[in-house]
C-alpha cells in the first residue's frame, strides 16, 4: 500500500512537470516561428554580399530564444522519470 501512494505521489509531480514542458514546447514552437521570420528577413551589408546586419533588439529576440529551448529540454528531461513510470506501469 505505501509503494502506491509513492507512485501516485510520483506520478502527480511529474503530471505537473509535462503540463509545464508542454506550455514551454507551445511557447517555444511560437517564437520559433518569429525567429525564423527574422533570419529571413536579415539584410545583407553594403561591402559583402555573404554578411547580414543583426540589429540589437534582434539579438536580443535570439538570444532569449536560445535561453528558451535550453529551458523546455531542461523541462523534458525532468518528464522522462514520469514517462518511464508510465511504460512500468503499461508492462505490469
Amino acid at each position: 500500500m505505501r509503494n502506491y501512494i509513492e507512485m501516485q505521489e510520483e506520478l502527480s509531480k511529474n503530471k505537473e512537470r509535462l503540463e509545464i514542458a508542454n506550455k514551454k514546447s507551445l511557447q517555444l514552437n511560437n517564437d520559433s516561428n518569429e525567429i525564423k521570420k527574422l533570419m529571413n528577413n536579415l539584410k545583407t551589408t553594403f561591402t559583402n554580399k555573404d554578411k547580414y546586419v543583426l540589429n540589437k533588439d534582434d539579438k536580443d529576440k535570439i538570444d532569449k530564444f536560445i535561453q528558451q529551448v535550453d529551458s523546455t529540454n531542461e523541462e523534458y528531461k525532468k518528464c522522462k522519470s514520469y514517462l518511464l513510470l508510465l511504460m512500468m506501469l503499461k508492462l505490469n
